[in-house]
């Protein structure tokens, strides 16, 4: 309100804030899928044969409310507007941008499979395959600028052996144990995008009828998805964001989409496994897993920062004169490479909490009790991971960042070392109770600037979920309606569990309030399926 207004009591300009009830900001996104896919199976001697096609539609819209744009920053009431007998809060303008894509695969695989010929340890077996898949990829958004349109198609041929080394002819272990190695390959033309290929070999040795131990290595590269290469710019002011480097949660203007520009990812996957089944009553399976992970440039969108992130990106990341983050730009990109190295050990089992009707046992009315394989069951599952080494490197001029001591390339807390998650199930004939939990051990961020260091501290974190599902048909009976239906009643966090975080001082950043980190808290679905 300008000085000299004829409305103000003021002798000097004044500012005057208002929000619009009546105009909330909403954000939307709807999406619909829709897919077919056919398969044939066919049969010569010992050689199995399949041809499989696939249709896939996917189409996303998303709009989002945004205030602006207003020059300056501020709006000036006119002589003719009195902001104390209404308020003016309908002069803020709203401006809704709208972003859409439509993504189309379509897919012809045909493979074979069968024995070449019979060696003392068992047959020498071949896989070949042949396929074909074309994708496509159309996005628009409110400004007619960022329609995007990508085409892509990928013809592929594999090939594959799998050679008995040892054992008996009828699978049986024999003297040493039974063992086998497999090698698989495959490589793709991708047209203008050049190809890709993989190669996966395993060895794997039994030397007792329940004991397993397999070594396996798979290579690869692959072209980066449509999304990752085409997806419209979208730009969005006044999103909150934290600044590892200030501290501070401020509002951006946030760009985000394809770049359009991205290499094709390479992956190195080096894996031992044991595994046992000592007790097969009770289908007992101990496993213990060691996998070593390479990627080079790994695609994605633009992490959340950290130090690492706005070092490899500055870019990417715009301040004003007085040093506050003003814009942020998120567009798709390639990472130099990460490395990982974790062990996994796992136990799972299932007790009969009931005992099957042996043959000739009969009911109180006299008649005999039909044998079913269906009885109540107990499945419990439990496994534990710790990770030996988790490292990056964003950009090959910059140094390694370890993410399991304080680095990061996201805001999302550096790895945490030790996780483990569990489930106990109870089932009976289509009804069933599941009851999950999943728990991270605690982590840290490194933030601020070598001058001004600081650490955030991200507690350790425990999620349990539970769900309950009834197929209608053992409830009701079966009948044209229950046949088929099953209800499905699912509370995902159902203890409300966030995580916390605190800076050096024991304050919890804005930024990193619980509401935002996880706004939706517990959730409570219902699912009805009805195959028909």
């Amino acid at each position: 309100m300008p000085v000299g207004h004829p409305n103000s009591p003021f002798s000097r300009n004044v500012l005057l804030a208002y929000s619009d009830p009546a105009r909330p900001l909403a954000s939307l996104s709807n999406g619909n899928n829709a897919s077919l896919q056919v398969t044939f199976n066919a049969t010569f001697g010992e050689w199995r044969a399949t041809l499989s096609s696939k249709y896939d539609d996917r189409s996303r819209s998303y709009s989002s409310d945004f205030t602006g744009p207003i020059p300056g920053g501020l709006i000036t009431l006119g002589a003719a507007t009195n902001p104390f007998a209404a308020s003016p809060a309908g002069l803020i303008p709203v401006s809704t941008t709208v972003t859409s894509t439509i993504n189309i695969t379509r897919d012809v695989q045909l493979d074979l499979e069968g024995p070449l010929a019979n060696l003392p340890a068992g047959q020498l077996r071949l896989r070949a395959g042949l396929g074909a898949t074309w994708l496509s990829l159309d996005g628009a958004s409110t400004n007619l600028a960022n329609a995007r349109h990508f085409r892509r198609r990928e013809y592929e041929a594999r090939a594959g052996l799998t050679i008995p080394l040892t054992g008996n002819a009828d699978g049986s272990p024999g003297g040493i144990g039974r063992s086998e190695f497999s090698i698989d390959s495959a490589r793709s033309d991708l047209g203008s995008q050049g190809s890709a290929h993989s190669v996966a070999m395993a060895l794997t040795w039994q030397p007792i009828s329940w004991m397993r131990l397999t070594l396996s290595q798979n290579e690869e590269s692959a072209a980066p998805s449509p999304e990752l290469l085409a997806a419209p710019t979208i730009t969005t002011p006044n999103v909150r964001y934290f600044d590892p480097v200030t501290g501070q949660t401020v509002d951006v203007t946030m760009i985000s989409g394809s770049s359009g520009a991205l290499a094709n990812e390479n992956r190195r996957l080096r894996h031992a496994s044991l595994q046992l089944r000592p007790w097969t009553a009770y289908n007992l399976q101990l496993s213990t897993d060691l996998l070593i992970t390479d990627l080079r440039n790994q695609a994605g969108a633009l992490p959340l920062p950290s130090p690492a992130v706005v070092a490899a990106f500055p870019g990417r990341f715009v301040r004003d004169g007085n040093g506050v983050l003003v814009l942020v730009d998120t567009t798709t990109v390639n990472f130099e490479r990460q490395h990982s190295s974790e062990l996994r050990s796992g136990i799972s089992f299932g007790v009969p909490l009931s005992a099957r009707p042996s043959a000739g046992m009969r009911g109180p009315d006299g008649k005999p009790v039909k044998r079913s394989k269906a009885r109540p069951m107990l499945q419990v599952n439990a496994s534990f991971t710790h990770v030996f080494t988790s490292t990056t490197t964003i950009r090959s001029a910059l140094g390694e960042v370890d993410l399991l001591a304080g680095g990061a390339i996201g805001l999302a807390g550096s790895r945490a070392r030790n996780g483990a998650d569990g489930s106990v199930a109870i089932s009976d004939r289509g009804v069933g109770l599941r009851a999950a939990f999943a728990w991270r051990g605690p982590s840290t961020l490194v933030t601020g600037t070598a001058l001004a260091p600081d650490r955030l501290q991200f507690d350790p974190f425990t999620r349990f979920d539970l769900k309950l599902f009834a197929d209608a048909s053992q409830l009701f009976g079966p009948s044209p309606v229950t046949r088929g239906l099953r209800v499905t009643v699912a509370v995902d966090n159902l203890l409300g569990s966030r995580q916390q975080v605190r800076n050096g001082a024991g304050i919890t950043p804005l930024g990193y309030q619980p509401i935002y980190r996880d706004p939706l808290g517990r959730l409570i679905s219902v699912e009805v399926r009805k195959v028909f």
